[in-house]
């Protein structure tokens, strides 16, 4: 049988192993913490840059401005050596891109010249302004329908001259 100063030096040097006699240790071991999952961080948006071209369907288009508190924006149709080989051209109202959507408010200065097999052409409403020569050297196109919104579309004689 131990003493009761035997028995206080083997609790302090044995905390954690506490006499099978001995109900309950005067120090129990404390419980770790749960560890609690860090918290996710939200992604970055990433904003398309004023400038940027890039391609949608058939068609590639060019950022001319951008809000990242509304995530809209505008694009012009572009000019691209992909477009000479269309028959059939749908120019949206708009189109997405990285989570944002832009109006397609304008075709491209020479966007489709040279187009030759390019017959029927369908502009959205949002498009206000067609540069020039846009559809230039487009012998074969018959058909343009344009949905007009209540804006006036500017530069529409090059649309019907030199094709």
């Amino acid at each position: 049988m131990l003493t009761a100063a035997e028995e206080a030096y083997d609790k302090l040097a044995n905390p954690d192993n506490p006499k099978p006699d001995d109900p309950k240790p005067d120090n129990p071991k404390p419980t770790p913490p749960t560890p609690t999952p860090p918290t996710p961080t939200p992604p970055t948006q990433i904003v398309p840059k004023k400038g940027t071209a890039f391609k949608s369907g058939a068609l590639t288009y060019k950022i001319k401005s951008v809000s990242s508190s509304s995530k809209t924006g505008t694009v012009w149709v572009a000019k691209t050596s992909k477009n000479k080989k269309l028959k059939s051209v749908s120019i949206p109202s708009t189109v997405r891109y990285q989570k944002f959507t832009f109006k397609v408010t304008c075709v491209e200065k020479a966007a489709f010249k040279g187009a030759s097999k390019l017959t029927t052409v369908k502009i959205g409403n949002n498009v206000t302004a067609i540069q020039s020569d846009a559809f230039r050297s487009c012998k074969k196109l018959k058909k343009v329908t344009i949905e007009l919104a209540l804006r006036p579309l500017e530069n529409v004689p090059s649309i019907v001259t030199r094709c």
